[in-house]
């Protein structure tokens, strides 16, 4: 796993960023297989033992990055 080491603004954070991505061509939303999905959703109910407002963020930002696009 790719632990970026960010500092300066937010853009330059979020230029290098995207960088990683295309270099690695990865487009969003992101594919998950079934078993990323799954430990998604066991983390989520530790979280939210912990963390409860996080855990509210972190599904905004999930529908932010959902694809609506409709599969024929």
């Amino acid at each position: 796993m790719y632990h970026p080491r960010l500092s300066g603004l937010h853009y330059d954070m979020g230029r290098r960023l995207g960088f990683v991505f295309r270099k690695n061509r990865v487009c969003f939303p992101i594919k998950l297989d079934s078993f990323q999905k799954k430990f998604g959703m066991e983390s989520s109910k530790i979280l939210e033992s912990y963390l409860p407002e996080e855990l509210d963020f972190c599904r905004i930002n999930a529908v932010c990055l959902t694809d609506f696009t409709v599969k024929k």
